[in-house]
């Protein structure tokens, strides 16, 4: 594991290494600097990101219109909550609360949605609803407890980066070479065998970053 050739702490790569307890302090700085960034071309998230950042469910709700950024770190739902759909300029939603097991269809209805986190948790299930987030750039579902991830998936057409390393995934999608936008992914700690790995590599020929094992 080694720091981001672009970045110091530059989270939006997958071989960069930081303190999981310092790194909500710096979310918001970095998706200030993001649209000045290289790292846009390096991984994918992209320009005009808003400073307008909440880390409370209840005063989210109570301005609307105001949330881009949303990031929760103290809840014990175990799904999205449907009101979420209620912030149509939300644009980073990162859900790092442990207990999360199902991304809900309401995911399919935050019609500006770019960039999902919901790392650290317990995510089992994924509704086919997530298609409908076509403006979603990256998608990052690491250290959860998938087996296998929907076919739905493969047809976010802007996604650049998806994230599953540390999950029980055998194989990938048939359909993942429809993911042509795709520049980052990584599949570490799977139980992913060589021929599916060559599989995806034929799939997927335009990665610029594959990591697995």
């Amino acid at each position: 594991m080694k720091y981001c050739e672009y970045k110091p702490n530059c989270r939006m790569h997958p071989s960069c290494t930081t303190d999981m307890n310092n790194r909500r302090r710096w979310t918001v700085s970095l998706l200030c600097l993001l649209v000045l960034s290289c790292c846009d071309d390096h991984v994918g998230m992209v320009g005009n990101v808003s400073p307008y950042a909440f880390y409370d469910l209840n005063e989210a709700y109570k301005q609307p219109h105001n949330v881009h950024s949303l990031s929760i770190s103290r809840d014990s739902s175990t799904t999205l909550p449907e009101k979420l759909n209620s912030l149509t300029y939300l644009r980073y939603l990162e859900w790092n609360t442990g207990y999360l097991t199902t991304i809900s269809a309401v995911i399919g209805s935050i019609p500006q949605l770019e960039y999902l986190d919901v790392q650290y948790n317990k995510v089992s299930v994924i509704s086919p609803e997530i298609r409908k987030a076509g403006k979603l750039v990256e998608l990052d579902l690491r250290h959860n407890r998938l087996t296998a991830i929907p076919d739905e998936i493969c047809e976010l057409d802007s996604l650049k980066y998806l994230g599953l390393s540390v999950n029980n995934i055998s194989r990938l999608p048939d359909n993942i070479h429809r993911l042509s936008k795709l520049n980052t992914l990584d599949i570490r700690a799977n139980p992913i065998d060589k021929q599916e790995i060559e599989r995806i590599r034929k799939a997927l020929p335009n990665l610029k970053y594959f990591y697995h094992d």
